[in-house]
């Protein structure tokens, strides 16, 4: 029998097209069973057509052995043939689809394979499952991951999206009544994800009416729920001829294109939030009544010790992630746009979903994820090449004569396209990541381009037009003194402290930089620092409507008598300023290094800074995540807690104790023969008893304030390290430029 044709690709995150399965070889799908009556309805496609090999990510075919044991386990009818359905309760078939079990390498993480072969299985066609290619580390061991693209397979063989069915027992309960409606025979798989984001494909089966759950992964069944749905169920439902069904009805479910709705009818789900894109199987911390006991913090996950979230692509539960995998797969030199479909108001990473202003932004204009790694291909071939010491050579000018063409000057995108090779065949969002990039690596670029220089230049930026000097008191007074970009003040001072020791590390070398070659050095010095950048991508007036960007960066809070600015506001701040009327610039799209904030500590309501009418609906591009994490607000006031009981435990106690504990904490600060040290005691001991008691609450409490600032959950922590992989690529492209620039 000829296989039939897989159905054609679900879509798959952010609307990018899924990448077919390799199909092995010599595979029989299913054939006609007893009972089964509708001839219209396409074959299956059956779990081992869709099986890809190729490492990483792959899984291997089950040996003949396997398949064997598993053939031999099944009950078979009068006539010898595998019984469809058969009955989870009869024979150890479940315990034999995942070959030699969990125990065996390979076989923890191939549950995607797994719930595809019980499917086929629980159809009438017996199909042992396969192990996950071993994808080793640098040290040689084997990868925890799922499969790549594994849930997009499981739909792409299925023929159907997971519909969310929402959350916790509710959403088992929508599920199990949906089976019940469908009748014997019918079945889902499930994904379902832990507390610590580790998601698990797995099943579930009508068999005479009785609901049995399935994890052939471990080889268990239960009448209840063996995994937690507290973070979402996913499923998608098929009938007894293994065809999709819509939850909470007994019909067929349409196409995907042609549903208005992907949820349940009254599920608490939302259309937007998608499973899990890489099942990879159980965490020992899920009981099998469904109520997960792992850490409810952002603990060490349980996978030998290593932290989660080392990849560029690895953002745990993430909606944007496999896209960014398929995008970047054949390396920089692939002419594949690296700016990502526009996100879902609820699209997801590290689990974590747009908070309620992010969620908006998204919903009024389109948001996208920009794939840095042809942007940093290219600056260091640019480096690499002369071309990138041009153009910033240019932006810090020959001659400082206004009238001189040698005077510093901006660039617009058409001259980009003509200075740096390529530029022009990036998107748009990864030319205006290039201008931000050229702004963090000299101070010169960041000048030109930025407020108060780009697209035009006002002497003082800051202040409205008429605007009387600022007196004493006067609110921002500092930024309306200001005679150019306070982030370009703020790249200064990083700059001038990163030059200045560059310079003591040369000649420490004996490498010397002579007195031009450091003041150059600092006209192009570098901003590695904290701050976010930003580009507004604008069309200028008639005649020449020039492309032109204006870029530049936060201004943190810590400036006296300034008032804070994201860069998103900071940039809006300064197109009202030089086009009040909105009738001269057109707007065309901005992007920030980091992802719009919304909402909460850390964050200034940039997701509606961005929503202004001035703007209007432009596209907004950004390559970092900046998101809350609920658990990291907890573990910094659990922080605050332990603060507040070690002060509290010091409050009563004797005044001898007190002095005690100043020179112990004294002594593990200065080395024993330190000059200051006898000083510090001596004061120590001529202290009045609340002077004592004042200077021990206060060493208790900026050492709890450390404490608390370095205190981050693994995701945070993951967002940090998204923008750090960035700046260490800028730090090695401005050590490449620098012989050019001096």
């Amino acid at each position: 029998m000829t296989p039939a044709p897989a159905p054609a690709p679900a879509p798959a995150p952010n609307g990018h097209t899924a990448q077919p399965a390799t199909p092995t070889p010599n595979t029989t799908p299913p054939t006609q069973q007893p009972g089964q009556n509708d001839n219209t309805r396409p074959t299956a496609t059956p779990a081992s057509a869709t099986r890809d090999n190729t490492p990483p990510g792959g899984v291997t075919d089950p040996t003949r052995a396997e398949q064997d044991a598993l053939e031999n386990s099944v009950p078979r009818d009068e006539n010898g043939d595998p019984t469809r359905p058969p009955d989870p309760a009869d024979g150890p078939w479940v315990q034999n689809i995942n070959g030699s079990g969990p125990d065996t390498p390979g076989r923890n993480n191939n549950c995607v394979d797994t719930a595809l072969s019980t499917v086929d299985t629980y159809a009438g066609n017996p199909t042992a499952a396969g192990a996950r290619t071993p994808d080793p580390d640098t040290n040689g061991n084997p990868s925890d991951r799922g499969e790549r693209g594994g849930r997009d397979r499981i739909e792409n063989t299925l023929g159907a999206r997971f519909s969310d069915l929402g959350n916790g027992r509710d959403a088992f309960n929508r599920l199990e009544n949906t089976l019940r409606n469908s009748g014997h025979g019918s079945q889902a798989v499930i994904i379902t994800q832990d507390t610590n984001g580790r998601a698990h494909a797995w099943n579930a089966v009508n068999h005479n009416g009785k609901i049995t759950y399935i994890d052939a992964q471990t080889g268990r069944t239960s009448p209840n729920p063996l995994h937690s749905g507290n973070n979402g169920v996913f499923a998608i439902p098929l009938d007894a001829n293994r065809q999709p069904i819509t939850p909470g009805t007994g019909d067929r479910s349409r196409p995907d294109s042609d549903r208005s709705d992907r949820r349940a009818p009254g599920t608490d789900g939302n259309a937007d939030r998608r499973a899990p894109e890489a099942p990879a199987g159980t965490d020992p911390g899920s009981d099998p009544n469904g109520s997960d006991t792992s850490d409810a913090k952002d603990a060490t996950p349980k996978n030998g010790g290593q932290q989660p979230y080392t990849g560029p692509h690895d953002r745990g539960v993430s909606d944007t992630a496999q896209q960014g995998r398929d995008v970047t797969r054949d390396g920089p030199g692939s002419d594949t746009s690296r700016t990502l479909d526009s996100e879902g108001t609820h699209s997801r990473e590290y689990g974590l979903e747009p908070d309620a202003r992010q969620r908006e932004l998204r919903s009024n204009q389109d948001v996208h994820r920009v794939e840095l790694d042809r942007v940093h291909d290219n600056l260091d071939r640019w480096a690499g090449s002369g071309h990138l010491a041009s153009v910033l050579q240019a932006t810090a000018g020959a001659s400082s004569h206004p009238d001189d063409p040698n005077r510093p000057r901006s660039f617009t995108r058409s001259q980009l396209t003509e200075r740096l090779p390529g530029f022009g065949q990036l998107s748009r969002g990864e030319q205006q990541a290039v201008v931000a990039s050229l702004a963090r690596l000299s101070l010169s670029s960041h000048r030109q381009h930025g407020v108060g220089s780009n697209p035009e230049h006002i002497k003082e930026p800051y202040r409205q037009p008429g605007e009387p000097d600022p007196g004493p008191k006067t609110p921002d007074r500092n930024a309306k003194k200001a005679t150019g970009s306070l982030g370009a003040k703020l790249h200064q001072k990083f700059g001038n402290n990163f030059v200045k020791q560059l310079i003591k590390d040369r000649a420490k070398e004996g490498d010397e930089l002579s007195q031009k070659q450091a003041a150059t050095a600092r006209r192009h010095g570098p901003d590695f620092s904290d701050k976010n950048f930003a580009v507004l991508e604008l069309q200028g007036p008639p005649p020449g409507d020039d492309v032109i960007y204006v870029v530049d960066s936060s201004v943190p809070a810590n400036e006296a008598g300034v008032t804070p600015r994201h860069s998103e506001k900071h940039l809006l701040e300064w197109l009202k300023r030089a086009d009040p009327d909105g009738t001269k610039y057109t707007p065309l799209g901005l992007y920030t290094e980091r992802e719009p904030c919304g909402e909460g500590q850390g964050h200034a309501k940039c997701s509606d800074t961005l929503q202004d009418q001035q703007l209007g609906k432009i596209p907004i591009n950004y390559s970092a995540t900046y998101r809350t994490d609920p658990q990291g607000p907890i573990d910094r006031d659990a922080v605050t807690d332990q603060r507040d009981d070690q002060l509290e435990s010091w409050s009563d106690r004797p005044v001898q104790e007190v002095r005690d504990e100043l020179e112990r904490r004294l002594r593990e600060k200065y080395v024993p023969h330190s000059k200051k040290l006898p000083e510090k005691l001596n004061a120590v001991n001529n202290m009045s008893e609340s002077q004592a008691r004042e200077a021990l609450a206060t060493a208790i409490t900026n050492e709890y304030k450390k404490i608390r600032d370095e205190t981050r959950t693994h995701k945070e922590q993951a967002m940090v390290a998204e923008m750090t992989r960035h700046v260490d690529v800028l730090r090695r492209t401005w050590d490449k430029v620098l012989p050019q620039l001096i």
